[in-house]
């Protein structure tokens, strides 16, 4: 630092700590005989005395005084103070960052000159530049861009001349260098001592994030941009009015407006290092909404970093010889060991509470050491009980919703009231018992109800589930042969079940332990038929059970065996209407069974279209004729009821899935014979008209109804896809948007519900296909890509793999096809990249369609050829890297097909034309790099 600024710096200190009166006496005593520097002292003390509450001044004064003053001229070539300016190497809101060079003669360096831009030298940001200059002369420290200079330009604007850092963000080092886990926490335990040292000099950070840390050629990483920094001494003030961080990045405080504290860049040390080792951050907002946003962050738990894959940027690794080296390299290495200590220090940074984080940098990083080390480390998964104790101790209405189901939990882990009561007769036991068993599942169907519409609580309603089916499992012991209550428990393992995965309502997403709970009810309820027990409610129960588990297996692409089982449910069903005719419930219950066999009907039609053996013909029969049964159950209902909520939602999904029908006819038809399909398209728009008339009636009577407003939106979204069919580009686009805001505003009330955001996915990729259609690639690629996002989350979610995968693979696939229009082929690796992971898991899954695994090898192949085409536009340098990339996927797309040795997989005709294929690039690869 030269002379002359550490002068005008000490002077500036001491000025700054006296009142007025004072500071006049010693500046005239402190400068006496050098006029400039007495200038450049009272330029900073001016900004100085007006910078108290600056942060807080609001953006929209900032803004208009910037949009007054815009005569931007060049910096290029000018001359400041001792420095001559090169270039710009970076702008902000505030200012530009120019790489200078001094040429004064006394010795030659090369520094980051940072000044405000003409046109922004506004009151507001000279007095957050003045800070910045404040803040970076005390610190000096070797991880953090140093100052060097300073002054104020003729112009009388105020200029920084920092450390120049030659490079890369801290994020792109890491992947650009293909760091391990060792050393990426060496580099972030770095960055935490720089953090440490700021933190101790009495200054907060605010704004930590991968593009204000960059790392040199050597691995040394310097902390940038202390611009929105807060001196300690003012920290428990809030920035309610001027947004100072980066959302993605921010602290629940700092969305909340509350204190900044150290506590602040802690958190941004968390999101930092869950990024460095994952490749994402811990939230990623569908919205810009900011009240969306807060809540994500505030209310929201991220997954744990062990469960985030890079999302493919890290090459599949296929040398191998056991069968579960095909995982990606992520998968076989990061994340074993980010499982179990690395997932509970990150995530304890994260804490939304900032008491709850590491009390310090130094205290992070000593954790991260200890972990290495292979000692205990503070951090600690928080408890079920703790997280509840946060939320009630934030949420009234929450604390009344766990409490009465606790008490009902509370009765059976206690010793429920029928054991106490030893001297009762076994008559009132089981009537106790059988009580108890209703208590249960009803309290817990109403909490669950209550806590959905609460964010944050599923990890809670995870666990009451959990406990609820504990108690149940423990009556179930304890039951003996009493049947009327094995009735009662056998229901409410199937009332359980809806609530954790039942596909096609609100549930929580966990569709296996679903399945378990209807598996239980399923042996219980046939034990009971089985030695002579049986009734009508055992069968009704019954058929339940065998219902959900049809809708799970047609959920993850099993439809014959989802048919079979609504099948059983049907006759079941049929069984007891032929005994009750008139019983309204049996009758909802056997139009529920035709639908959903009609539903499986339509998954095995899909399945089986490229399948020349399969009789489309009949299956549309098969689908129509059940789908009119149904029709004619829930017209004979609502004539005899027209109020019937349950009888006028049953009718309106008989019209949507008959239209439906009609609409997939229509649109085999047109493929067969152009045009011939309007008719079925015509029937289908007077179907969907009807349902949604049915929709309007139940919502003028009860405006708030989930279900109904859910069935609306996707009536938008279906009438939608008849209009693209029938070739109305914009009422399909129209309706298409309109079911995307609406599911939007659906799933922003229940964020937790997978259904709403499977709804979700489906209206992104429609439209994204519509606006292909008309040419507007750019919106469509952006539609994909939210669609992608949610459709992570719902992989991300159920620990079985399931049909989502594939999902995944068909949407990064069409948004590849995008790419390689306009030549963009690193996107178009990247894309291919990011659904590997997913789709391999699908594969080798006992879910997988016959063969999937050779689209596997497709999407490895057009990698290869991505990397290829790249090449050819490239430079020398990235041209030879494309190669040896293209090179290492064809070499991992022969040691597949080497090894897979399961026709059902991969056959041998696609396995021998694809080896051909491979083996000629590979020798056009090694013939390039010769």
């Amino acid at each position: 630092m030269s002379e002359d600024w550490q002068k005008v710096k000490e002077i500036f200190q001491t000025a700054a700590a006296m009142d007025t009166s004072a500071r006049n006496e010693f500046l005239k005593k402190a400068t006496i005989g050098n006029t400039t520097l007495r200038s450049e002292v009272e330029s900073l003390l001016n900004f100085h005395d007006r910078s108290d509450d600056f942060i807080e001044e609001s953006a929209f004064g900032v803004a208009a005084e910037v949009l007054i003053r815009t005569d931007e001229c060049s910096m290029i070539g000018r001359r400041i103070d001792s420095y001559s300016i090169k270039r710009e190497i970076g702008h902000g809101g505030m200012g530009a960052v120019y790489l200078a060079e001094r040429d004064d003669g006394a010795f030659e360096l090369k520094v980051a000159l940072k000044i405000v831009k003409r046109g922004m030298d506004t009151d507001a940001i000279l007095k957050r530049f003045v800070m910045e200059r404040q803040i970076l002369a005390d610190l000096e420290h070797p991880f953090i861009a140093h100052l060097v200079d300073g002054g104020v330009t003729d112009e009388n604007l105020p200029f920084l001349v920092m450390e120049y850092v030659d490079g890369v963000r801290i994020d792109e080092f890491c992947e650009t260098n293909e760091l391990s886990i060792d050393s990426r926490l060496d580099l972030f335990i770095k960055v935490c001592n720089a953090v440490e040292f700021a933190h101790k000099n009495g200054v907060v950070h605010r704004d930590l994030k991968p593009s204000n840390i960059l790392v040199t050629e050597n691995g040394t990483p310097k902390l940038l941009d202390f611009g929105i920094a807060k001196l300690l001494a003012t920290a428990g003030e809030t920035a309610t009015q001027f947004q100072i961080f980066t959302p993605e990045y921010a602290s629940p405080e700092q969305l909340r407006g509350e204190s900044i504290t150290t506590a602040t860049d802690i958190y941004g040390l968390g999101v930092l290092l869950y990024e460095l080792l994952t490749g994402e951050t811990p939230f990623k907002p569908a919205t810009d909404n900011p009240r969306e946003v807060e809540r994500l962050i505030c209310d929201s738990q991220p997954l744990r970093p062990s469960a985030v894959s890079l999302s493919g940027r890290t090459r599949l690794g296929l040398n191998r010889e056991t069968a579960d080296e095909q995982r990606s390299v992520f998968e076989r290495t990061f994340a074993s060991e980010l499982k179990g200590d690395l997932d509970n220090i990150v995530l304890k940074a994260l804490e939304k509470e900032p008491e709850d984080r590491y009390s310090s940098a130094a205290e992070f990083a000593k954790d991260i050491r200890r972990h290495r080390e292979g000692l205990p480390i503070a951090a600690r998964p928080a408890s079920i009980a703790y997280r509840a104790a946060k939320l009630l101790k934030r949420n009234r209405a929450l604390s009344y919703a766990l409490g009465s189901l606790a008490l009902v939990i509370l009765l059976g882990t206690g010793a429920l009231s029928w054991q106490a009561a030893a001297k009762q007769s076994e008559k009132a036991k089981a009537e106790r018992r059988m009580s108890d068993t209703r208590a249960l599942a009803t309290t817990t169907l109403e909490r669950q109800a209550e806590l959905a519409k609460l964010s944050g609580t599923m990890e809670i309603r995870k666990k009451l589930i959990e406990d609820a089916i504990g108690q149940l499992d423990l009556l179930s012991a304890e039951s003996g042969g009493d049947g009327s209550l094995q009735t009662e428990i056998a229901a409410a393992y199937v009332q359980m079940g809806d609530i954790q995965g039942q596909p096609f309502a609100a549930n929580l997403g966990d569709s296996e332990a679903a399945k378990k709970s209807y598996e239980k009810a399923r042996s219980t309820l046939e034990d009971l038929r089985n030695s002579g027990k049986g009734n009508a409610d055992i069968d009704k129960s019954l058929s339940l059970a065998i219902q959900g588990i049809g809708n799970i297996e047609l959920r993850k692409a099993r439809p014959e065996l989802a048919i079979e089982h609504h099948q059983q449910a049907l006759e079941l069903r049929e069984n007891l209407l032929a005994n009750e005719p008139g019983d309204v419930l049996i009758r909802s219950l056997t139009a529920d069974s035709y639908l959903n066999l009609a539903d499986g009907f339509a998954v095995l039609a899909n399945v089986k279209q490229d399948d020349p053996t399969f009789d489309q013909n009949s299956s549309w029969n098969a689908r129509f004729d059940a789908q009119q049964k149904a029709l004619q159950i829930y017209e004979q209902l609502k004539i005899e009821n027209p109020g019937d909520v349950k009888a006028n939602f049953g009718l309106a999904k008989s019209f949507q899935r008959i239209g439906y029908t009609y609409q997939r006819k229509g649109q085999m038809e047109n493929e067969t014979l152009p045009g011939s399909g309007a008719a079925s398209l015509k029937q289908t728009l007077a179907y969907y008209d009807r349902t949604t008339a049915i929709h309007n009636e139940i919502l003028a009577l009860d405006p708030s109804n989930a279900k109904a407003l859910r069935n609306r939106a996707d009536q938008y979204l279906m009438r939608g896809e008849a209009y693209a069919f029938s070739n109305q580009d914009a009422a399909a686009i129209g309706s298409y948007q309109r079911s995307i805001e609406m599911f939007t505003e659906l799933s922003l009330r229940e964020p937790a519900n997978n259904e709403l955001k499977r709804d979700l996915v489906n209206a992104y990729e429609y439209t994204a296909r519509q606006l292909v259609k008309v040419g507007r690639d750019p919106d469509a690629i952006e539609k994909y890509r939210l669609a992608f996002d949610l459709l992570r989350q719902i992989v991300d979610a159920d620990p079985e793999v399931t049909i989502e995968e594939a999902y995944l693979a068909n949407n990064g696939t069409r948004q590849a096809e995008l790419f390689q229009k306009t030549n963009d082929w690193q996107s178009v690796a990247d894309v291919y990249q990011a659904i590997l992971p997913a789709s391999m898991a699908f594969a080798d899954s006992p879910n997988a369609m016959p063969r999937f695994k050779e689209n596997v090898v497709g999407y490895m192949h057009e990698i290869a050829k991505a990397h290829r085409n790249a090449a050819k536009h490239g430079t020398h340098e990235t041209r030879e890297k494309n190669i040896r990339e293209s090179l290492k996927w064809l070499q991992d797309i022969r040691t597949l097909l080497q090894n897979e040795a399961d026709p059902q997989r991969i056959s041998e005709n696609f396995a021998a034309s694809k080896m051909s294929a491979v083996d000629a690039e590979i020798a056009e690869c090694e013939a390039a790099l010769k």
